[in-house]
């Protein structure tokens, strides 16, 4: 019985040229679909911005790319998601400061103020003290040969 329903079905499809009344079917502009999902746009969006219903969107996008819309927008979603990443990654590089320590806490999980020192490993502890043993090192060394200069003109 499901055969016979679906060949019904089929029998009854006619093709967009075959048609001699009923709605004309409205050219999508498929660069700007792609534009705006891989802006983060979602398929209601699209569909209005485009002038069509949604669900006419997910059917057209079946039929012309031979996927489900869900495929379709991840497929689109990760190209954007990958261009943006790319030019903030981009700018970051460049020297810009904000970029680079956002990116930091999202990508490294650095955080302006620490829940604890533990969360550091101690690292951050033992630079501080190596840092501040070479100041230490660097001053007596300035003081020492201020005291020798003043040694040998007296």
């Amino acid at each position: 019985m499901k055969e016979k329903a679906k060949k019904k079905k089929q029998s009854n499809k006619v093709k967009a040229e075959d048609r001699q009344g009923g709605r004309r079917t409205l050219e999508i502009d498929w660069k700007k679909v792609e534009e705006m999902l891989k802006g983060g746009a979602n398929g209601n969006q699209v569909a209005r911005t485009i002038g069509i219903h949604s669900a006419t969107l997910y059917r057209r996008v079946t039929e012309e790319f031979d996927i489900t819309y869900q495929e379709y927008l991840q497929k689109l979603k990760a190209s954007g998601d990958t261009c943006l990443l790319l030019k903030q990654y981009e700018k970051a590089i460049s020297g810009n400061i904000t970029m680079l320590i956002w990116l930091g806490k999202q990508r490294l999980g650095q955080k302006d103020h620490p829940a604890d020192e533990t969360a550091f490993n101690g690292k951050l502890a033992e630079l501080l003290d190596i840092m501040l043993d070479k100041k230490k090192l660097e001053d007596n060394a300035k003081e020492n040969n201020v005291l020798l200069s003043e040694k040998t003109e007296g």
